[in-house]
């Protein structure tokens, strides 16, 4: 009977710790499932099923203060992006034509005197490509006659006292695909339109709030309404204000910087001038464009940049001292002196045109380029007087 009762009483102990562990793991369950669905537990919708219940999105309730408060939030928001595209278009179609973009390379006027200094054929010759990672275009140096020019009244430009980077003083009428993506990128910065709202989502959730009386709640739901219809008309605005911010990033695609332009006109016109009609304007054309499509002409068409205010220069500065000689005395030391100056002029410019010359005859191939170099020689030798 004892150990009868001693195996009931072992039973009872053995019924209790199952028991006890059971209700251990169901309450970390429930706190566990709590943790999950927040501290109010699921939420209890009467008369609705289960399954209804997680197919039915939970919308936040909130008073029609706050449903206004937040419209305005988003008008707001909409309101900054308008403005924001509009001023970008702005932006846009103005780079072209404004010569203080940052965007654009600053060439410089033509030179009032011939250059000083820097004509020394033992630096220019020895300018090769730097061997160096490419940078943005115009990032540090927006002029590539940076360290050749001198900020004088006058423009008159002053020595290169060291071998220009290419990379990042590229010639001037290299301006093209990369800046242009590099402009595309920066316009659509800082740009973006909030995601459509329309008004029965800003709606959503609303109620009287029980804090206000019914007039309070019906002044905020008719503000609402209000807030509502002109956000529609402002989607418009918007989406048209977003239209026109497209189409001015496609016409950068066809334009090119006014500035560009003009020096690429004084660049036929002193090839012109270092030609002599040596060969028709079409095959002129036609050389240059291998110049400005073929980066290994890269060192032959900076070259010629420079030279192109070179021949400007010495152009000017003798335009200036034959007007001066008309106005002197002859056979006086100040008229002899003008007159040496112009003469040694002219054999400058003699040899900047040589150095043009050869630079847009890179563009030639084989026996035909030997031939004319050996006539270019030729012909510089024979325009050059010693005795001058």
């Amino acid at each position: 009977m004892r150990m009868h009762a001693h195996g009931r009483h072992l039973g009872k102990i053995v019924t209790a710790v199952v028991a006890a562990i059971a209700w251990t793991h169901l309450s970390m369950s429930w706190s566990l499932m709590r943790s999950q669905l927040g501290a109010s537990g699921p939420p209890r919708h009467h008369g609705i099923s289960r399954r209804a219940e997680t197919d039915t999105p939970r919308v936040a309730s909130r008073s029609w203060k706050k449903a206004f408060q937040d419209a305005v939030v988003l008008e707001r928001q909409l309101h900054r992006a308008i403005e924001t595209a509009q001023r970008k278009v702005r932006m846009l179609d103005e780079i072209m034509t404004n010569p203080d973009s940052p965007y654009v390379p600053v060439v410089p006027p033509p030179p009032k005197r011939a250059p000083r200094g820097w004509r020394n054929r033992s630096i220019r010759g020895g300018m090769r490509l730097a061997v160096q990672e490419a940078k943005p275009l115009y990032q540090e140096y927006r002029s590539p006659f940076r360290k050749m020019l001198e900020g004088t009244g006058d423009h008159t430009v002053i020595g290169v006292e060291s071998a220009r980077d290419y990379h990042l003083q590229p010639p001037v009428l290299y301006w093209g695909e990369k800046e242009r993506e590099r402009i595309i990128q920066d316009a659509d910065r800082n740009l973006r339109l909030p995601a459509r709202v329309y008004p029965a989502q800003l709606e959503m959730g609303a109620k009287d709030d029980i804090s206000m009386s019914d007039d309070e709640n019906q002044k905020w739901k008719d503000a609402l309404k209000d807030i509502s219809e002109k956000l529609e008309v402002s989607w418009i605005e918007a989406e048209t204000a977003m239209d026109s911010f497209s189409a001015a990033k496609k016409r950068i695609a066809d334009r090119v910087p006014d500035v560009v332009l003009q020096f690429r006109k004084r660049m036929v016109k002193a090839m012109e001038c270092a030609l002599e009609g040596q060969i028709t304007k079409e095959e002129m054309e036609e050389r240059l464009q291998i110049l400005l499509k073929d980066k290994d002409h890269i060192l032959n068409l900076a070259n010629m940049e420079e030279t192109v205010l070179e021949i400007e220069g010495i152009q000017n500065e003798m335009a200036g001292r034959e007007l001066s000689l008309l106005s002197m005395e002859q056979f006086t030391p100040e008229y002899d002196h003008e007159y040496g100056m112009v003469g040694m002029l002219m054999e400058r410019l003699e040899k900047a045109k040589f150095d043009m010359r050869n630079d847009i005859y890179a563009t030639q191939l084989g026996d035909d380029l030997a031939d004319k170099a050996t006539d270019e020689i030729e012909k510089f030798f024979e325009k050059l007087n010693p005795f001058r």
